[in-house]
């Protein structure tokens, strides 16, 4: 075969980022507020909290607004890389 009908893959090395999940798990953590306080205030019920932190169940987008808005986060994308 030639090399022209080569194809040419770079592998480029992945940047560590944090998932949604991860995030707001971290947030719930470091808080050190107790998931019933947590409940109260963000209006999220007790036991879909409860569970999203015992990895049982995962939550809904409007579930992960309402507590990512109890913690002051936002969603940002992020600037595109130039190619080149």
């Amino acid at each position: 075969m030639g090399s022209e009908n080569m194809t040419t893959v770079i592998m480029r090395k992945k940047q560590p980022t944090s998932s949604l999940t991860d995030v707001l798990k971290k947030a719930v953590v470091d808080s050190g507020s107790p998931l019933l306080q947590i409940s109260k205030g963000s209006g999220l019920e007790y036991a879909s909290l409860f569970r999203f932190m015992s990895g049982e169940r995962s939550l809904r987008l409007d579930k992960a607004d309402k507590l990512a808005a109890y913690f002051g986060l936002q969603l940002q994308a992020n600037e595109p890389k130039s190619k080149g």
